[in-house]
């Protein structure tokens, strides 16, 4: 068969079938380590909270930020580091929209919560993290 026919057995097969993420159609264990969710010790001795919003919609991730601030601010603890990835998956000029929808909530509408953030080292996921200190 020649190049244009593979061509059209693939996009027929695509049309039929559609495009899955390749990477949620894998179980989570197959795509690398898994982040260490839940609390953890820092260096420093504190309690922090870690969560991953990998594979939400923004909507549900910003539910998901939220319970978490007002669960680590019930339980005293300070930190928290959001995992929300580098955006690959994202228009390259836009930039990731997990990280901007983090930082803008961060920044307008959850102040009266948040000391500071920053993104996190990059042995805590660097770009692909947010490190918040709670009030």
């Amino acid at each position: 068969m020649d190049i244009a026919g593979n061509r059209e057995r693939i996009v027929r097969y695509l049309d039929e079938h559609g495009v899955a993420d390749k990477d949620a159609c894998r179980p989570a264990a197959r795509r690398g380590k898994a982040p260490n969710i839940g609390l953890k010790k820092t260096r420093k001795g504190l309690l922090r909270k870690v969560i991953d919003l990998h594979g939400m919609t923004a909507d549900h991730a910003e539910a998901r930020l939220y319970r978490a601030m007002e669960a680590s601010a019930a339980a005293g603890i300070k930190e928290l580091l959001v995992i929300h990835g580098w955006g690959r998956h994202s228009n390259p000029a836009e930039g990731g929209v997990l990280k901007k929808m983090v930082r803008d909530a961060l920044e307008h509408r959850y102040t009266s919560m948040v000391r500071e953030y920053k993104t996190a080292l990059p042995r805590e996921g660097g770009e692909g993290a947010t490190l918040v200190t709670l009030k």
